[in-house]
């Protein structure tokens, strides 16, 4: 019965695609045949209307972003930065982080349509999150997900994506251009994807981390291979992982002629190169099993069965539970009423707060390894990930919206779907305290 409902339900998915202009007619058939098409017309139009409703309320947070007139946080930066590209200065903001790529792309498209005002490029920015989303989509139907549209969807109202979807901010950009650099590596245009990693860069630097992501995934299938000679099999390792080459000198590059990795040297010390700090990771841990708790909880198990035959095991979770500590850098501790997460890092820096935060991040981490991928590949998510998080001493939630996305790109199951009204419910109220300047993430 229930392969049967699975099946029904996809057809009804496919039937109800965009574009599609059949109508969808419930078939009175006898029996259970007829019984599961009504259940997938049903299914169908139910998830029509939540389309719709995705729709709608992306039209009135644009509207409301359009509104509110006043730069927010970062776009104090960015907004000028477009600003002058617009009028033809290739001047660039004294505290501009990164290199003007994103605002170079942002200041055409606000040329092309005629436009100039903050509102106009907060919609614009709402572009690119659908844009994300619809990449992903593409990504999960490469991974063989029945359910790509619902993962989409899913994806698309994550709470840690949602709000910057209407900020002038680089993150979805970013998070755009990499996505569709992952499609072009699972379609085996390497090349195609080692390019648009090289553009990446010119969006956030430390993109090249995921540029040697895909050299991994790249040349994965020839180290895997069982057959075969050692050294043939490394050759054409190397090979496949050649192209990424690109992104690697063009990074070195660019590193050699600025003098630092960030952009502007006045903010360098506030981001040091070759640095590493544990406090993204640990913070990124956290919102994995408060924003997954389905997951989490089967991961869980999982640990604890493999618990059962080997209780060494058990050493990983109390070590993480004394290492584990949340400091930051010095902009960490300013602004506590207003920026969340640094009254949260405050809150948990020391007595019994500090000791439920360290089994959280602890029962996180022995949850998360346990974790299905759709492809094995998707196991390298998590070295990478684990790099770009540290090499920031900065702690912002946003830097793990990449880390997140491309797990919930490789992973086998998704969340429930009632997660998604819970998921959508928080986006909306967090995006409304943004947008309205009462709290900042």
């Amino acid at each position: 019965m229930q392969p049967l409902v699975r099946a029904c339900l996809a057809g009804g998915a496919k039937s109800s695609g965009f574009g599609s202009r059949k109508k969808n007619r419930i078939s009175y058939a006898p029996g259970k045949k007829g019984a599961l098409r009504v259940i997938g017309n049903v299914t169908a139009r139910w998830r029509g209307a939540g389309l719709l409703l995705l729709v709608l309320l992306l039209a009135l947070f644009v509207r409301l972003a359009c509104w509110q007139s006043q730069a927010i946080v970062d776009e104090g930066v960015h907004v000028p930065q477009i600003e002058s590209l617009m009028r033809g200065s290739f001047d660039t903001q004294p505290v501009l982080a990164m290199i003007p790529g994103y605002h170079v792309v942002m200041a055409g498209l606000m040329t092309l349509s005629g436009l100039a005002s903050l509102g106009a490029m907060r919609g614009l920015s709402a572009l690119f999150g659908v844009a994300a989303a619809l990449i992903f989509y593409f990504i999960r139907r490469k991974l063989a997900d029945e359910d790509a549209l619902m993962s989409a969807a899913l994806f698309y109202v994550f709470p840690l994506f949602y709000p910057y979807y209407f900020l002038v901010y680089t993150d979805i950009f970013s998070l755009t251009v990499v996505l569709l650099a992952v499609l072009s590596a699972m379609n085996g245009r390497h090349v195609l994807a080692a390019c648009i990693m090289t553009l990446s860069l010119a969006v956030r630097q430390n993109n090249v981390i995921w540029a040697a992501l895909l050299a991994a995934y790249a040349a994965w299938p020839a180290l895997v291979e069982r057959e075969g000679n050692a050294a043939v099999k490394l050759k054409e390792a190397i090979t496949r992982a050649l192209p990424y080459a690109l992104p690697a000198i063009a990074f070195l590059a660019y590193w050699r002629w600025n003098g630092t990795i960030v952009f502007s040297a006045k903010i360098s010390s506030a981001h040091p190169d070759l640095s590493l700090h544990a406090g993204n990771v640990w913070l990124t841990l956290f919102l994995f099993l408060m924003l997954f708790p389905h997951s989490a909880w089967k991961g869980l198990q999982d640990f604890a069965a493999a618990v059962r035959t080997r209780p060494w095991l058990i050493g990983f979770p109390v070590a993480l539970c004394v290492w584990v500590r949340l400091h930051g850098s010095g902009d960490n501790q300013a602004f506590q009423d207003y920026f969340i997460r640094n009254a949260f890092i405050a809150f948990v820096a020391h007595g019994w707060a500090r000791v439920g935060f360290s089994l959280v991040v602890a029962l996180a981490a022995c949850s998360i390894v346990f974790t299905r991928f759709r492809d094995p590949r998707g196991v390298l998510v998590y070295p990478f990930s684990v790099v770009c998080l540290a090499s920031s001493v900065l702690i912002e939630n946003r830097y793990s919206i990449i880390p997140f996305a491309l797990w919930m790109a490789f992973r086998r199951d998704d969340s429930p779907r009632w997660m998604m009204a819970v998921w959508l419910v928080l986006s909306l109220l967090i995006t409304y305290g943004v947008l309205t300047k009462t709290f900042m993430l």
